[in-house]
C-alpha cells in the first residue's frame, strides 16, 4: 500500500507520536529493526514521491534485510531495516481496541460500502490463472488487499502458502476449453520425461492429439524434428498477442525477406532480397535463395526482415544498386509522364518525396518520387567523370 490515509494519533509524549490507530488496530512506536507489517513513519526521507510525516505499510523484509513498501505513486521502494529516516510502529495485541481504533475500523468499513475502497476485480476466487511469463498454473483463493499496489490487486492461491501472493497484473486467465488440432499454444514448464524438443515460451500450433499429449510445430523457428510431442500439461492456450509476435518472427516456404544480418555461408550480402525455400532446421536456419535463383545460403530469423510478396521485386531492384526504394540522387536519369521524358533528377533540390528535376530542354519540373522511373543511376553514367 502507498501513503496511508486514516491513520489516527492515539498517544503522544513530548510532541512525539507514540501510538496510532489504523483500520481497527493499534500500533505502538517500536525499536529498529523494521519488521514486516509494521507501519513506518517518514521523519526525514526527502526523496521524490515520499512525504515527510506520512505513514507507509511494510510489505516484506527480504533476506538482505531490505524493507519493501510502496511510495506515493505506488512504486516499490527499498530501505534498510535500520534506516533511521523511518520510525517503525508495530501492531499491539489487545482484547479491547480503543475508541479511536474502533472508529478507524468503522470508517474503513463505511468507505468500502460506499465503493470508495472497492476496486474492480479482474478475477474471482476459484479462477484458474497462469503466471506471466513463466506459465505457472495457479488457482486464486482469496484477496490479500494489504499487498495491493505494484502488481495490481493481490490474491493468495491454493498452491501458495498463506503469506505468499500474486498480483492481477502478473497473471492471466486460463481458458478451460481444451486445446484442439489447429489451435495455437504456448509451451510452459512441465515434467519433460518424454524427450520433447521444445522449450518454455515457444509458440506452437497443434498438429495432432493423443490422450495425454500433443504433436506440435513451432512458429518461431525449428520444427522439433527430434520429438515434437509434448504432454498436455506442457501447453496453455496462446494469447492473440503472443501468436502475432511469433508469426512476425516466422517465415514459411515461399515468403520473401530482406537480408539484414549475417548469413551462414556469407554468399548473400546484407540488403539483398531473398525467397524462403526451406523451413528452419533444428538450428533455426532458413534456406534462402536470390530472386533470380543464382545463389542460395542459410540465415537465422534475426538476420531476415519480412517483405511483402508484391514489393519484393521492386525492393530487390533498388537493393542491387545499394539504395532504398525511390532513393534518388543528384544526376540520376529518370523518365516522367509527358512530352519531356528524360531529365536529370535532383540537380536543383530534393525535398522529402518531391523531386526537383531539370529537363533536357532546360526547363524544370517537380514531381513525387513514386511517379518517376529510374533509367540510369548517376554512378553508371559514362557522360560524367
Amino acid at each position: 500500500m502507498a501513503k496511508l490515509s486514516g491513520v489516527k494519533i492515539v498517544d503522544m509524549t513530548a510532541g512525539e507520536v507514540t501510538k496510532v490507530a489504523y483500520e481497527g488496530a493499534e500500533y505502538e512506536r517500536a525499536e529498529h529493526p523494521i519488521k514486516k507489517d509494521d507501519l513506518i513513519l517518514n521523519v526525514d526521507d526527502h526523496e521524490i514521491d515520499l512525504t515527510i510525516g506520512a505513514f507507509y505499510k511494510v510489505i516484506s523484509v527480504d533476506n538482505f534485510n531490505e524493507v519493501q513498501f510502496l511510495d506515493d505513486e505506488d512504486d516499490g521502494r527499498d530501505r534498510h531495516e535500520d534506516d533511521i529516516d523511518f520510525v517503525p510502529f508495530r501492531k499491539v495485541s489487545a482484547q479491547d481496541p480503543t475508541l479511536e481504533a474502533r472508529v478507524g475500523k468503522l470508517e474503513s468499513d463505511v468507505a468500502t460500502l460506499k465503493g470508495e475502497q472497492g476496486p474492480t476485480l479482474k478475477f474471482k476466487a476459484g479462477d484458474k490463472v497462469r503466471g506471466k511469463p513463466n506459465g505457472e498454473k495457479l488457482t486464486l483463493k482469496e484477496r490479500m488487499p494489504q499487498y495491493d499496489g505494484i502488481h495490481g490487486l493481490a490474491w493468495n492461491t491454493e498452491e501458495y502458502s498463506s503469506d505468499k501472493w500474486v498480483g492481477e497484473n502478473q497473471v492471466e486467465l486460463i481458458e478451460e476449453k481444451p486445446l484442439a488440432v489447429g489451435d495455437y499454444a504456448k509451451v510452459v514448464p512441465h515434467n519433460n520425461d518424454i524427450g520433447f524438443g521444445g522449450s518454455p515460451g515457444d509458440i506452437v500450433i497443434i498438429r495432432d492429439k493423443r490422450v495425454d499429449r500433443y504433436r506440435t510445430k513451432e512458429l518461431s523457428g525449428g520444427n522439433y524434428h527430434g520429438n515434437p510431442w509434448v504432454k498436455t500439461e506442457g501447453l496453455v492456450r496462446a494469447t492473440d498477442e503472443e501468436v502475432a509476435e511469433a508469426k512476425a518472427a516466422h517465415f514459411e516456404v515461399g515468403d520473401y525477406a530482406k537480408v539484414v544480418g549475417r548469413t551462414y555461408l556469407g554468399d548473400i550480402k546484407t540488403g539483398a532480397v531473398v525467397k524462403i525455400t526451406e523451413d528452419a532446421d533444428e538450428d533455426g536456419d532458413y534456406e534462402i535463395e536470390l530472386l533470380d535463383g543464382s545463389d542460395h545460403d542459410y540465415a537465422q530469423v534475426t538476420s531476415l526482415e519480412k517483405v511483402d510478396a508484391d514489393k519484393a521485386a521492386i525492393i530487390d531492384k533498388w537493393a542491387k544498386i545499394g539504395r532504398g526504394v525511390n532513393e534518388y540522387k543528384e544526376g540520376d536519369i529518370v523518365t516522367l509522364p509527358g512530352p519531356f521524358v528524360l531529365c536529370s533528377a535532383g540537380e536543383v533540390d530534393s525535398v522529402g518525396e518531391v523531386l526537383v528535376v531539370r529537363r533536357f530542354d532546360g526547363g524544370f519540373d517537380t514531381m513525387h518520387a513514386s511517379k518517376a522511373t529510374l533509367i540510369a543511376p548517376v554512378e553508371s553514367r559514362v557522360d560524367r567523370n
